[in-house]
């Protein structure tokens, strides 16, 4: 068999084809040539000689044996085989002229080249100039003028040691010449000091420095060392191929030494064993392999151990533990490497109980293990998930006083990231540090994936800020945990910073990354972010991400397209992307590219971290499409996230309708193109802050309200009279140019002076009660729907009192009455806030309903496209149902705000229901928890109902006496606006005919102290909750007239 010919070589073949004598000659004149001998060329072997590397090829013109015969030495287990009691002989001569001589024998003398002590590995960094290093070494005299002056031999001094070499070498200036200084002292010593210095010269990094060596005496400069060319050097020579890969040269020096008659023995094939495996070459490793057991050459346990990481290197676990079991029927005991290697086998196979089996088949044999098997060990428990199991391998290797190291470390947070226990490894990190062990970068991506799991963005973020401060670099699989842990704790604007610092890096996002994103971007609910993320999804698809796929084997009747998602997020994107490109295509050529049915299939790839349940991304993919009313099916499919088909007509009909468009809108980002991200995420900072800031102002309110001293509640007004008072502040505000908020915040004032109590801290002889009697309850409906305005509404949109005197039919007199008898019942605090004001807060925090300014009076205010998307237009109708609802009279405005939002997306396919970001400003869990689910039930019971209506105004009650300002006249001067000064002066106002307002105290009554009077400065700054300016020109509570 000719090992190493085209067959087995692939795209070594060019090298395996010397098979003449012309060849041969060629390569002895090589091997007779004066060279640099550096890996890259210029030595004795460049490529000007057509080298033999088939070990029959280069024999044939050097008179030796033509098979293979041996190939030797081999790094495994850091010993160096040498022979014991002398160099030997060698016999067949040296190469000189380009013709094989017959040279005499070369015996070899009493070993000399012996390490002394320890001093081997003495240290030349730092160390003297060369010239200096050439004097101390002893055995060499004369100048050495950068190192290129021959040295003589000086008898009388003893011969240096391969210490002596090994520091002078090192301490060599890098690029001048070391070869021909040293070579006079080479040659004193034998084979195996040489061998040794060689393999010492791989280790500590100069490797190339040990080339340079080889090369001079192989190419006859060096004049006679024939007898340092032996078994020793030749097989050291190939183990520091192994180091720089060099296969090429591994593979000549193994013709090599065919051609000079030597014989390759054990350690010969383990080394090029180990170079092949090092070099990528796995078939060609097994070739070798297989040749030396042809040649009769009993593998070794290096040999064997060599052709375990064959096995890892390619995931054959089987045939590693194949190997274990030929180990023991040769009768050679295992060593605790061996074991190791076939564990780590295990793991990197998926097969990490048989990698603890061959734990336990070690600890019978008596093989004690070492930290590398308790890591190996710790790293298979966490692989099953057996974390606990991973800490008991941990604790039993800190009692026997084994060292722990940063892989130790690592493989138990990678455990705990496994099983999500972000508290372990943050736990484990620590004392990792407290034992000086410093991580790395691997260990700091197994701890932010940990922080991920567990949702605690802010432990991943401080993570990755000190891996920076310790100058560990961040890579792709760092950014991806942190990105991914920004997704799970929701936050969008930190997720696309890393994305962009990321990329400014030059890390490639992984699929992983851009599902987290798109993911993140879309579950926070915010419309801007949302149209981020489409972008994201097109910078992504470039990159090969995100491709649709076209099924053109199906059924010809069926257009049928695919793609791999793993996030909900990114299924929507693409989703809205796909039926955007599909109605383009379709509007540029004809519906009969639909043909018949359309299918779309979510499909699922290979585990991914950030990987979501099938059931949400079919809920998600389910719920935008049925609030869109789209006519797509919606299904589970085997080994798919979910199956989408439409019968084409249908869905052609869809794509042109407006129910379309805000889909459409969302997908094509036409305002997230105009902005960077920079100003993209600046800008919703600033919004989440000033909606933080006014739902804080909402909690005090809340907080207030729940106090029992000097509060007291108001029961529920009368069904009949609720609906009623409702409709008709409804109709005057919408007459009067208010926003439906202030409507809903009267009816609020309204029950709450209702229920104040008779006598002396009620508005007259009745209490509240009188307030409500008819027909006084409608004027004093319209004070509370001024006293309401003054709270909230822009200055330049509160109506006079001649106009709000016009729309109610109460003469402005008697509506300052009513002011003041509504004060005085709620006891100074007109602090009111409805879950329709919040709600709407809610909604812009989504930027999906920004605040405008008000149209002027009587004009319709027109909604934005985003505010038509997110259906906000219906929310009226929502707050409506919860304001009729006696049961939800009692219950936080926020919370009940916030459920109505809930209804309100689920009910036009806005996915997720309860967005993060609405989770991240109120606190609520959204359906999870059973408060909330509890008022979405109660307003699910009559939505359907309350959406088809359209507000109608309350059929009007009869007056006790007409309008003083019939509507036709003309309304008063913009100054003289509800509660300016124009305005004041009741007594002036009133008018003979006009209904008696409810008795008002004589005198005006200062604020009440305590909550009361906090509740009351509270009045003032609720006025922010219109998010647009909103400082009334109204009184205060102290000020009433």
């Amino acid at each position: 068999m000719l090992l190493l010919s085209s067959p087995h070589m692939g795209s070594l073949e060019a090298a395996a084809l010397l098979a003449s004598s012309h060849e041969a000659n060629m390569l002895a004149g090589s091997l007779a040539g004066v060279g640099g001998g550096s890996f890259g060329g210029g030595g004795p072997l460049s490529s000007s000689a057509w080298v033999a590397t088939s070990f029959g090829a280069a024999s044939r013109g050097l008179g030796s044996h033509a098979d293979l015969a041996s190939l030797g030495g081999s790094a495994h287990g850091g010993s160096h085989y040498h022979a014991g009691g002398g160099s030997g002989s060698v016999h067949g001569g040296s190469v000189h002229g380009g013709s094989p001589q017959g040279g005499p024998q070369f015996h070899g003398g009493a070993p000399s080249g012996s390490f002394h002590g320890g001093g081997l590995y003495a240290a030349a960094a730092g160390g003297p100039s060369l010239a200096g290093a050439l004097q101390s070494l002893g055995a060499f005299s004369g100048p050495a003028a950068g190192g290129n002056d021959m040295l003589q031999h000086t008898a009388a001094r003893p011969p240096p040691s391969v210490e002596d070499l090994l520091s002078f070498i090192a301490a060599s200036p890098p690029g001048a010449p070391v070869a021909p200084a040293v070579a006079p002292a080479l040659r004193q010593l034998d084979s195996s000091a040489v061998a040794a210095l060689l393999k010492e010269l791989g280790r500590q990094g100069l490797a190339t420095r040990a080339v340079e060596v080889f090369d001079h005496l192989r190419s006859g400069a060096a004049g006679d060392a024939s007898h340092l060319l032996d078994i020793y050097t030749y097989t050291t020579a190939i183990s520091v191929c192994s180091s720089s890969q060099q296969l090429q040269r591994a593979l000549e020096l193994a013709a090599e030494m065919r051609g000079r008659g030597i014989s390759c023995n054990v350690h010969t094939y383990s080394a090029l064993m180990n170079v092949c495996i090092k070099s990528n070459e796995v078939q060609l490793a097994q070739e070798v392999y297989k040749q030396m057991l042809e040649e009769g050459c009993t593998p070794n346990l290096v040999t064997f151990n060599t052709l375990i990481d064959l096995y890892v290197k390619t995931g054959q676990w089987q045939e590693a533990i194949g190997v274990l079991d030929t180990l023991e029927q040769h009768g050679i005991q295992p060593e605790v490497r061996t074991y190791n290697t076939i564990i780590t086998a295990c793991n990197k196979s998926g097969r990490p109980e048989e990698g603890l089996a061959i734990y336990e088949r070690m600890v019978r044999t008596g093989v004690k293990p070492s930290a590398t098997t308790y890591t190996a060990l710790i790293s298979a428990y966490g692989k099953q998930g057996r974390v606990e199991a991973a800490m008991g391998i941990f604790a039993d290797m800190v009692a026997r006083g084994c060292e722990r190291n940063v892989i130790t470390y690592s493989s138990l947070i990678s455990a705990a990231e496994k099983a999500g226990r972000a508290d372990l490894a943050l736990q484990l990190f620590d004392r990792m540090q407290q034992e000086g062990c410093r991580p790395n970068v691997v260990t700091y991506n197994s701890l932010i994936a940990a922080c991920s799991h567990g949702a605690h963005w802010e432990d991943a973020e401080r993570c990755f800020h000190q891996m920076q401060s310790q100058g560990c670099a961040p890579d792709g699989i760092t950014y991806s945990a942190l990105v991914t842990a920004y997704d799970r704790g929701g936050q969008w604007r930190r997720a696309l910073g890393a994305y962009a610092q990321m990329s400014a890096r030059g890390c490639h996002p992984d699929s992983a990354v851009y599902n987290a994103l798109l993911g993140v971007c879309w579950s926070c609910g915010v419309s801007s972010a949302q149209m981020r993320a489409s972008l994201i999804w097109s910078a992504a698809n470039r990159s090969g991400h995100f491709r649709i796929y076209h099924q053109s084997r199906s059924d010809a009747a069926v257009l049928h397209h695919s793609c791999v998602v793993f996030t909900a997020g990114a299924a929507l994107v693409t989703l809205l992307r796909w039926l955007v490109d599909i109605r383009h295509r379709m509007m540029r050529d004809g519906q009969a590219l639909l043909r018949d049915r359309v299918v779309f299939v979510f499909q699922k790839g290979k585990a991914c971290r950030v990987e979501q349940p099938a059931e949400v991304i079919r809920e998600a993919v389910a719920t935008v499409l049925a609030g869109a009313g789209s006519p797509f099916d919606v299904a589970a499919a085997d080994g798919a996230a979910a199956r989408i088909e439409a019968e084409a007509g249908a869905l052609a009909g869809w794509l042109r309708s407006p129910a379309f468009a805000p889909l459409a809108f969302v997908a094509h980002a036409a305002g997230a193109k105009r902005a960077s991200l920079e100003a993209l995420i600046s800008e919703d900072a600033a919004l989440e802050a000033r909606c933080a800031d006014a739902l804080g102002l909402v909690r005090s309110y809340e907080q207030l309200r729940s106090l029992g001293a000097g509060q007291q509640r108001a029961a529920p007004l009368d069904a009949s009279l609720r609906r009623a008072a409702l409709d008709a502040a409804l109709e005057w505000a919408a007459r009067l140019g208010l926003k439906p908020d202030t409507a809903h915040d009267a009816l609020a004032l309204l029950q709450r002076a209702g229920g104040a109590p008779g006598g002396g801290g009620g508005g007259g002889a009745g209490g509240g009660a009188a307030l409500l009697a008819a027909p006084a309850w409608r004027l004093t409906l319209a004070a509370c729907l001024v006293l309401g305005a003054r709270q909230a509404e822009y200055p330049g949109a509160l109506p006079g009192y001649d106009s709000v005197a016009a729309v109610t039919g109460y003469q402005p007199d008697a509506i300052a009455a009513a002011e003041q008898s509504v004060f005085v019942c709620c006891g100074g605090d007109l602090g009111v806030i409805s879950p329709l004001r919040v709600a709407n807060l809610l909604i812009e925090r989504l930027g999906a309903g920004a605040a405008q300014q008000p149209a002027p009076l009587g004009a319709a205010q027109g909604p934005d496209p985003r505010c038509a998307a997110a259906g906000a237009g219906e929310l009226p109708a929502i707050a409506r149902r919860a304001a009729l609802s006696p049961a939800l009279d009692r219950l936080a405005p926020s919370l009940v705000a916030a459920a109505a939002v809930a209804v309100l997306r689920r009910r036009h396919g806005q996915w997720p229901v309860w967005p993060g970001a609405l989770e991240a400003l109120t606190g609520y869990r959204g359906p999870a928890a059973a408060d909330f689910a509890g008022v979405m039930s109660e307003l699910d019971a009559g939505a359907a109902a309350e959406a088809q209506e359209q507000q109608p105004a309350a059929p009007r009650a009869a007056s006790a006496s007409p309008p003083l300002v019939p509507p036709q006249q003309p309304r008063s001067p913009p100054g003289q606006q509800v509660g300016g000064p124009a305005s004041a002066g009741p007594a002036s106002r009133r008018g003979s005919g006009d209904a008696p307002a409810p008795a008002a105290p004589q005198a005006r009554s200062p604020p009440p102290a305590g909550p009361a009077a906090e509740a009351g400065g509270l009045s003032a700054a609720l006025r922010a909750l219109g998010l647009g300016g909103g400082a009334g020109g109204g009184l205060g509570a102290a000020e009433l007239p």
